[in-house]
């Protein structure tokens, strides 16, 4: 899709229409989204050559870009330029940052730039959380998803599924799925709905436990909400079945997984 988008972009300059910066911007943001970032970069070079000034937007999505692609020597380069041009550091440029640096592992440096956003009376959204806490979760750093999770609340910011989800996650891998089912049940507390992975996490945490009567439960509750379990649950259900020879719940199981379209080899 970017490349045809980049296509008509050059089609339009070829035919002599004046781009302007809002153009211009949202050609980098789309590049930059889905890591082309040299053609991103191209368009911003192209652009100052142009005598076009770019806006916070346009900075915002080439910082973007560089930290997807976990380029944070360019990334820092132009944030710092962003701010000599004037642009305020706001929350979104922050996110943006902590977003790249948790994705790519930085966990510690994301916590920095978290601890120093109040310090600068900039305000930590829910987005901020939920980056930090995803973060977190992805490094092992369970605990301290889990104080962030309360620092959220504490704040007065109302929670969302992902809250709660990377949490869930990663707590059911580790097995610990009571702590999990406590989080599951604050979160519906909450009005929160949950996703179909998050009832995946569970069953296969349930699978792993040879818990067949849960698996069942999960199962039948997922299915009933019309959720369709990921082809890996379907697999660590049937043979979760195999290994407890509980043949008399194999009909309990299969029946809904039937349902789901899986076909057992």
């Amino acid at each position: 899709m970017q490349i045809e988008a980049l296509r008509i972009f050059n089609d339009l300059k070829d035919r002599g229409y004046v781009l302007d910066v809002f153009i211009y911007s949202t050609m980098i943001h789309g590049l930059a989204g889905v890591g082309m970032i040299d053609d991103a970069n191209n368009l911003w070079s192209e652009m100052i050559n142009k005598a076009i000034r770019p806006n916070d937007y346009t900075y915002i999505a080439l910082i973007y870009g560089f930290c997807k692609v976990g380029n944070f020597k360019q990334a820092r380069r132009f944030y710092k330029e962003m701010c000599d041009q004037g642009y305020r550091e706001t929350t979104q440029s922050y996110n943006v940052m902590i977003k790249g640096l948790c994705f790519h592992g930085r966990i510690d440096e994301a916590f920095e730039l978290f601890k120093e956003m109040p310090q600068k009376g900039i305000v930590c959204d829910l987005d901020s959380y939920n980056i930090m806490i995803y973060g977190c979760c992805k490094e092992g750093r369970l605990a301290d998803g889990q104080n962030l999770l309360k620092q959220l609340l504490a704040q007065g910011l109302k929670p969302s599924i992902l809250s709660y989800t990377s949490l869930i996650e990663k707590l059911c891998k580790t097995g610990d799925v009571q702590a999990a089912r406590h989080l599951w049940d604050d979160m519906l507390n909450r009005g929160l709905e949950p996703w179909d992975r998050t009832f995946d996490y569970f069953i296969v945490a349930w699978c792993a436990k040879g818990c067949v009567t849960e698996v069942v439960e999960w199962l039948v509750a997922m299915v009933n909400k019309k959720l369709k379990p990921k082809w890996e649950t379907c697999e660590a259900v049937v043979q979760c079945i195999v290994q407890s020879n509980q043949f008399k719940d194999s009909l309990h199981v299969l029946s809904p997984i039937m349902k789901t379209g899986y076909v057992v080899q």
